[in-house]
């Protein structure tokens, strides 16, 4: 089996403006990257421009600890970009939300459990518990938060603390809300 090559992997979102793509591949490739999967997208609503980028960094000439250094100092900074960098060898933690319906977990865990995504599933939330018994199969916590219009904000309180705890996603994700909400 080949060995895969370390990749950094860029996640940002900025307001719209004219040569975005092109100052992006620039910095790619005039360090040595070779850029292996780029997608973008403009919310025209809001004009807001979000891309993600993946390049080897087998020749990339900027140390992989430098790289969100230099990527700030010489366009986040001009561009009012907000991002994120990975390291493919970064394995994020993901919390699963579920209901009463059992395709969508299912269909979530099968592709976890065979290798598709580079993930860790310390928990799955629920508002029922219904399907507890799939986290139990899987060897992965269930949380049943019973939810009623008296309660919602303090079972969500509930959730969000129970996210920190588990070190999940969540912070990531706040962060990306609040920069969307600045644009």
């Amino acid at each position: 089996m080949k060995e895969q090559s370390k990749t950094a992997i860029l996640l940002m979102h900025c307001p719209d403006q004219p040569g975005l793509i092109t100052q992006m591949t620039d910095f790619i490739h005039v360090n040595g990257g070779n850029i292996i999967y780029l997608d973008q997208h403009v919310d025209r609503v809001h004009n807001v421009f979000f891309m993600r980028v993946e390049w080897e960094l087998k020749k990339f000439v900027i140390p992989a600890d430098k790289i969100e250094e230099y990527f700030t100092t010489l366009y986040a900074i001009k561009y009012q970009i907000y991002f994120r960098l990975y390291l493919n060898d970064y394995k994020p933690k993901m919390a699963i939300f579920v209901s009463k319906m059992s395709h969508c977990i299912y269909d979530l865990l099968a592709r976890y459990t065979a290798g598709e995504w580079n993930v860790e599933i310390p928990v799955i939330i629920s508002n029922h518990p219904d399907l507890e018994e799939v986290g139990k199969q899987f060897g992965i916590e269930y949380h049943h938060f019973p939810i009623t219009k008296e309660n919602k904000a303090e079972q969500e309180a509930a959730e969000l603390a129970l996210l920190k705890k588990k070190k999940s996603i969540l912070s990531c994700w706040q962060d990306i809300c609040k920069s969307y909400q600045k644009i």
